[in-house]
């Protein structure tokens, strides 16, 4: 918190504006020079700003009439008008970076204030009046009403955060590489998919991202077939994007990425994005979504992991396959793996291949660091053709 302005400062500040401050803003400014958030404070209350002595001294912020109406925008200074907001001049004591509001003080007869008008926008064509709050003291109640809610939101986000690093099916993220390449296949395995997402929670009805879909496979092959883009470079894009909300308030979101011809990274992506422990799936569940995924999209691989274990391993340069849970067909690994020494990991049959699984309560440094090693060391093992 800044130290007060001294009386003989707040004076000198008045007389360089050539009007006098507000009672209450006055006052605020003798208590507390302003607010200006830095490292943990920003980050918890946001970057708002009320200027201090020193930054309304050095920019007194006051606007005349042609200058209000290149800032606003005629539309937005009628509307002030509308309002009954007749002044000429005003003072700008505070801003809001993140919305591209400023709050602005009337200055009549030699006085700024009492109200504090919500000037807000991005651009002076979409500028408009926001809240008007009846005095200084009223704007700086609702400011710390706003910072206070912005504050228990930022720390559930941090502590949400700690959980999904801790446990990592708390957002689980599943990459199923090497979708089918016929569209008929590829429709009927994503929503057979969709289905087994529903058995995990229930979902409300599924949203395809930019096109209207009935919901049946016959319907989502025609709009994989129309949604696919020709290239510049000859090949062939598909993506997908569907979304299902849950009723806390989270979804499972479903993308699908194919190349024509196929690339490495061609994938379906199933993912979890929640802050709700009630959402959080078993790890049974999520297995049971691996099988159905393989069984289904006959992939090359099959990763289970989070967000988090995910960032990790683009920061540490790993590539995929890398988790806390990796499936890979019979072709690429030696059948003399399964009951081998592989450490701390398991390895057990599913489907036409081998599920590979870290200890759950790793962290994800040393889950993916550890599978991906196992996946590297297994494939260069496997018996030539």
């Amino acid at each position: 918190m800044a130290a007060g302005a001294g009386p003989d400062r707040i004076g000198e500040l008045e007389m360089r504006l050539g009007f006098a401050l507000d009672d209450t803003h006055r006052r605020y400014l003798g208590g507390q020079d302003g607010w200006e958030p830095v490292g943990r404070a920003a980050a918890l209350a946001g970057p708002f700003r009320i200027a201090s002595v020193t930054w309304l001294h050095t920019s007194p912020r006051t606007f005349s009439g042609p200058v209000l109406e290149e800032l606003t925008g005629p539309s937005t200074t009628r509307k002030l008008r509308d309002i009954g907001v007749s002044f000429r001049n005003y003072l700008v004591v505070a801003v809001d970076p993140w919305v591209g509001a400023s709050y602005l003080m009337p200055v009549r007869e030699g006085r700024a204030g009492p109200e504090v008008v919500t000037v807000a926008g991005w651009v002076e064509q979409d500028t408009f009046v926001g809240d008007i709050y009846s005095s200084f003291s009223d704007f700086l109640a609702h400011r710390a009403d706003s910072a206070a809610r912005n504050w228990e939101r930022v720390l559930a986000q941090e502590a949400w955060a700690e959980h999904a690093r801790r446990v990592w099916q708390a957002e689980p993220a599943l990459s199923v590489f090497g979708p089918p390449d016929d569209d008929g296949a590829l429709a009927t395995a994503i929503v057979d998919l969709l289905a087994s997402v529903v058995e995990i929670q229930p979902v409300e009805a599924w949203r395809l991202t930019g096109r209207r879909w009935d919901g049946s496979a016959g319907d989502l092959e025609r709009i994989i077939a129309t949604a696919s883009r020709s290239m510049p470079d000859g090949t062939e894009r598909l993506f997908l994007g569907l979304q299902g909300r849950l009723a806390s308030g989270g979804s499972w979101q479903v993308t699908v990425t194919r190349s024509r011809p196929s690339a490495p990274k061609d994938q379906v992506l199933v993912l979890l994005r929640t802050m709700n422990r009630e959402d959080q799936p078993a790890l049974g569940q999520i297995e049971a979504l691996i099988a159905r995924a393989v069984a289904q999209l006959s992939p090359t691989c099959v990763t289970g992991s989070s967000p988090t274990a995910n960032r990790t391993a683009t920061e540490l340069g790993i590539s995929q396959p890398a988790g806390f849970r990796v499936w890979l067909p019979d072709n690429q690994v030696p059948s003399a793996v399964e009951g081998g020494d592989v450490g701390e990991l398991t390895v057990t049959k599913m489907g036409r291949g081998l599920l590979l699984s870290a200890p759950d309560h790793w962290t994800p440094e040393q889950a993916v660091t550890e599978v991906h090693a196992l996946v590297a060391r297994l494939t260069r093992s496997r018996p030539r053709p």
